[in-house]
């Protein structure tokens, strides 16, 4: 992997939470990278904040594709791989992971990113089953900049239900403000994909 001068989203998470509209754009980034993983038919698995660094120009790769599988690959997105508190409803009960279940870990970040918090908390499967069962606080009672439209996506990618989910990244990413400036940023990782 390329040395990346900079910090994890976790440990900037850790200072406090981004203001909105820099959040709003780490968001986009992340969806650019995450689509761009998807449509090289490849599954992350282990999205999460440690997992996405930022550099010093405020720009957002994902990391980490130790535990990545292909898509339709017989048995290779299957188990208990990764990081449980990111980890969908369905890679939890060690069924096969999809494209949905990395939509669930990215609303895991979302949220995380929007609120400045962790949306669960627990260290077992079963402590994170249970804590999931409990709804989460809106996002605009813990910050009251994020409009009630994110609030709303987020919770989509949060679906128990694979199916309720967002159909792909890019339906994420289209759904967040400025959605056509996605489009321009998988432009640019397209473009510096090209390169290398």
């Amino acid at each position: 992997m390329e040395f990346i001068e900079g910090r994890d989203l976790s440990s900037l998470l850790r200072d406090g939470r981004p203001p909105r509209d820099q959040a709003v754009d780490i968001a986009r980034q992340i969806c650019a990278g995450l689509a761009a993983v998807h449509e090289r038919n490849v599954l992350h698995r282990d999205l999460k904040p440690s997992n996405v660094m930022i550099d010093e120009r405020g720009v957002a790769r994902i990391t980490d594709f130790g535990v990545a599988a292909r898509l339709h690959e017989p048995g290779g997105a299957r188990g208990r791989e990764g990081t449980p508190l990111y980890m969908s409803p369905e890679q939890l009960a060690g069924e096969a992971a999809s494209p949905q279940s990395d939509i669930y870990a990215l609303g895991l970040v979302l949220y995380e990113l929007f609120a400045g918090r962790r949306p669960h908390t627990g260290k077992t499967p079963a402590e994170l089953r249970d804590a999931r069962d409990r709804p989460l606080p809106p996002l605009g009672d813990v910050a009251p900049d994020i409009e009630a439209a994110l609030d709303e996506l987020t919770r989509r990618c949060l679906a128990r239900d694979p199916a309720h989910r967002p159909g792909s990244v890019r339906a994420v990413a289209d759904a967040l403000p400025g959605g056509d400036r996605f489009r321009a940023a998988a432009a640019a990782a397209q473009a510096r994909a090209d390169r290398i």
